[in-house]
C-alpha cells in the first residue's frame, strides 16, 4: 500500500491481524468483552507516506487499511440484537462505509469462484495456480455472456451453474458424435434453445459451439419419420444430423439440414 501511494493511488482493503504485527490492537479475548461497535484507530508514517489501521467489531471483528480514509467521521448503522431481541443502532466508522461502496469486484469474482471452484489436492503450487486461472476464465466468461445479452435488449436467464454444464459439454462433444438422447425431443428455436415448462428455465439441447462447428454433422437415415426440428418447419422427414440427433428436413425443395448448422 505504501509502494501504491507512493505513485499517488490510494488504496483500501481488509487486512489479516498477523499482517499488522506492530500495530498496538485489543487481543480477539479482550474486544470480545466489548460491545458491538467498539472501533480502535493506529495511524503511522511510513516512507513518509501515512497509513492508517482500524479495528472494528461487528459481528466479527474485522481490520482495514488505508492510506486515505480512517475511522472519522463516525455514523451510525442499523443491527439487529439477538440479546435485546430488537433493531439498535451501531456505531459505523467511515471507512468501512467507503469499503462496502466500492467493493463488489474482487470479493464477488471470490464468491462467484467459490460456489463451483475446481476441487484439486496438489502439492505441486502451479497446479493449483493453473486451475484457478481456469475458475477466473469461466466465470468473467459468464459475466460477459451476460453484458452482451444485455446490450443487445435480451434477458439472460443461464445461471453461473448453467453456464459451467453448457460449457462441460461444449468441450466433451466438439469435434465427436453425440448419441442419439431417449425420450420425446422439444422444440428448439433458431439458437438452439428450449423451454422446459418442468423447470421453467431455458435448456440447451445442442450447445451452439458444436452446432456450429461444422464438423462430422452428416445426415443419416432414420428408420421412422419424425417431426422436422428446424423453427418454423412442419415437415416430416426421416432424415437425422448423426452428430445431434435432431431429425430435419433433407430433399431438394426443403433444406433444413443446411440451415440448422448456419449461423
Amino acid at each position: 500500500m505504501i509502494y501504491l501511494k507512493s505513485r499517488s493511488i490510494e488504496s483500501l482493503g481488509t487486512v489479516r491481524r498477523n499482517r499488522l504485527k506492530n500495530v498496538p490492537f485489543p487481543s480477539d479475548t479482550v474486544m470480545k468483552s466489548k460491545d458491538r461497535g467498539t472501533m480502535y484507530e493506529c495511524t503511522a508514517t511510513v516512507n513518509e507516506e501515512k497509513i492508517t489501521a482500524v479495528l472494528w467489531k461487528d459481528n466479527k471483528l474485522v481490520i482495514l487499511l488505508s492510506t486515505f480514509v480512517g475511522m472519522n467521521p463516525v455514523e451510525h448503522v442499523k443491527r439487529f440484537s439477538k440479546k435485546e431481541k430488537k433493531t439498535i443502532m451501531v456505531p459505523f466508522p467511515y471507512i468501512v462505509s467507503i469499503y462496502n461502496k466500492h467493493m463488489g469486484g474482487v470479493d464477488l469474482l471470490d464468491a462467484n469462484i467459490g460456489r463451483y471452484k475446481i476441487s484439486i489436492k496438489s502439492r505441486k503450487w502451479y497446479m493449483r495456480l493453473f486451475y484457478h486461472l481456469i475458475d477466473i476464465t469461466v466465470t468473467n466468461s459468464w459475466i460477459l455472456q451476460k453484458r452482451i445479452y444485455e446490450s443487445k435488449g435480451q434477458k439472460y436467464q443461464s445461471s453461473l451453474a448453467d453456464f459451467h454444464e453448457e460449457l462441460a459439454v461444449s468441450l466433451c462433444q466438439m469435434g465427436e458424435l453425440v448419441s442419439p438422447k431417449r425420450g420425446r425431443p422439444l422444440k428448439e428455436d433458431k439458437l438452439g434453445n428450449i423451454t422446459d415448462k418442468k423447470r421453467q428455465r431455458n435448456v440447451n439441447t445442442t450447445p451452439i459451439d458444436v452446432r456450429f462447428d461444422g464438423f462430422q454433422h452428416m445426415p443419416e437415415w432414420s428408420q421412422s419419420r419424425q417431426k422436422c426440428k428446424y423453427l418454423g418447419c412442419k415437415g416430416i422427414t426421416y432424415i437425422s444430423c448423426a452428430k445431434c440427433s435432431k431429425a430435419l428436413c433433407f430433399t431438394r425443395s426443403s433444406n433444413c439440414f443446411n440451415k440448422y448448422h448456419m449461423k
